[in-house]
């Protein structure tokens, strides 16, 4: 397992966050959770939100490198299948949370660009 491929991996997903919550998706994504920019100065600088948002992404990148590289089965088709296990497994959450399809569309196809990235590199640092 190439570590500084997963890290790297992880901080390159970390990074795709900031442009999908902001520049892509950041309105939308804003009016589905119905919050306001006002409540979002409000809450501060946000940096204890996003260190722990790097580690978590760091942490599922290396996790998500030690299955793909300790499996039999080809990188790219495990990665999808995480992906999908991970974003299958939100989707109850969304229905009991009453959430809309286009919150779910903005949170889970990042989750799923995120897990392509890591396969992806997986794929070619393994």
């Amino acid at each position: 397992m190439n570590f500084i491929a997963a890290i790297i991996a992880g901080l390159i997903a970390f990074m795709i966050g900031g442009l999908w919550y902001s520049v892509l998706f950041g309105k939308a994504w804003q009016k589905e959770i119905k919050i306001t920019d006002k409540q979002i100065k409000a809450a501060g600088s946000g940096t204890p939100q996003m260190i722990l948002a790097v580690v978590v992404e760091v942490i599922v990148s290396l996790f998500v490198f030690f299955l793909l590289t300790h499996t039999d089965l080809n990188i790219l088709c495990a990665g999808a299948v995480i992906g999908l296990i991970s974003v299958f497994s939100s989707l109850k959450n969304y229905f009991f949370e009453m959430k809309s399809i286009k919150l779910i569309f903005i949170n889970e196809s990042y989750r799923m660009i995120c897990f392509i990235v890591m396969a992806t590199a997986a794929y070619f640092f393994n």
